[in-house]
């Protein structure tokens, strides 16, 4: 079935990801989720919600240029997600672009929602350790067994005492193939999409009440923050799981994945059940259409050739009640049916009369030879 999709672009260097970056990762994975159940596995990324609502569809008259009058920036807000692959979301973290953190840009946001400030807006090394020791640390405290961590593979996301403290907790880290999180990311793939269209939908209504305002107001973004959590709160399961199960992760099946590739070639290994050849092979009559060995100007009497159908021994037929194909096919006929429906089609439209003369006709005889008798 053909739909209409959008085009998403990417850049040179993710369209040239082959299956052969992917092949340590999945080996990597193999062996990380040894004995780790859903509930342990945690996949971490980074986004950021522009101070731009986007354009919209409207229904104009021809040739009408429409335009909608509403101030926009190239501004954005750094936000760290973090999802575990049974469904749920850890508190989110933001970090303003900034030299101080102020009270107000604090406040009336998301229950357990962490914020802080730097000079780019952006993660670093500093801004990310706080991170992991305020989210990361009590999640991993409240659970038994070893966990694992999924995320990408920036020197700023991991120093020695990051790597010091995955070891007392038992937490195992797998770093995603380099320019490959557009289809890795469990959080790419089907959260975040979701959430920014809604934040796109927030974030117009909120410009249409403040057409004064010429940028988001860091005192009002965490209550638009959460306005949009609260609108995805019933879907954050059914985007998050599907996210990890697209990406291989869990349910572990790296073909999900590597489907997406177009250099990827599937091994398949089909295999075809034979039932229904044997069937047709010990189910198979002669020709009914034999040729007489008799004089050029001998003739046939029409009780012969009756009585020497029926005297011919014929093959057993066995009847299948049904024949079903591997699993794989998704294929299945009722032969008897089939059968009997059949003989039923051939009584109807076949005569003694036809039968006859259809051998004679067959065996060169003459009509009117074959009329006398």
């Amino acid at each position: 079935m053909l739909t209409i999709r959008a085009v998403q672009n990417i850049k040179r260097v993710r369209a040239a990801t082959n299956a052969d970056d992917f092949e340590n990762y999945f080996e990597n994975l193999r062996s990380s989720l040894h004995n780790i159940p859903p509930k342990n596995i945690l996949n971490y990324d980074e986004t950021n919600l522009a101070d731009n609502p986007g354009s919209t569809k409207c229904i104009f008259k021809r040739k009408i240029n429409p335009e909608r009058v509403m101030n926009t920036t190239k501004g954005n807000i750094s936000i760290m997600f973090a999802a575990v692959a049974h469904g749920t979301l850890l508190p989110t973290y933001t970090v303003y672009k900034a030299e101080h953190l102020w009270i107000t840009w604090c406040v009336n946001g998301p229950k357990n929602a962490r914020y802080n400030r730097s000079k780019s807006g952006w993660f670093d090394s500093a801004v990310f350790q706080d991170w992991f020791n305020s989210v990361i640390i009590p999640w991993a405290d409240k659970l038994d067994g070893p966990k694992l961590i999924i995320g990408d593979n920036l020197s700023s996301h991991l120093n020695v005492d990051i790597v010091r403290k995955y070891e007392e907790r038992n937490i195992r880290f797998t770093f995603l193939p380099p320019n490959s999180t557009h289809i890795s990311q469990p959080l790419d793939v089907a959260f975040f999409g979701p959430l920014k269209r809604k934040w796109r939908q927030v974030l117009t209504q909120y410009k249409i009440d403040n057409p004064a305002e010429t940028q988001i107001n860091k005192a009002n973004f965490p209550m638009l923050l959460k306005s949009v959590l609260e609108a995805t709160q019933i879907t954050n399961k059914a985007n998050i799981c599907p996210g990890f199960k697209v990406t291989g992760i869990v349910p572990f099946n790296p073909q999900r994945l590597l489907r997406k590739l177009p250099d990827y070639e599937e091994q398949n290994n089909y295999t075809i059940d034979t039932t229904l050849l044997d069937y047709l092979k010990a189910n198979r009559t002669p020709n009914p259409v034999q040729k007489t060995s008799l004089d050029p100007e001998a003739s046939l009497e029409a009780e012969q050739v009756t009585d020497a159908l029926h005297s011919e021994t014929r093959q057993k037929v066995t009847i299948l009640s049904e024949v079903k194909f591997s699993p794989d096919n998704y294929a299945y006929t009722d032969l008897k049916k089939m059968y009997l429906q059949t003989l039923k089609d051939l009584i109807k439209t076949t005569t003694l009369y036809q039968i006859v003369k259809s051998f004679c006709t067959s065996s060169n005889l003459k009509e009117k030879s074959f009329q006398s008798t």
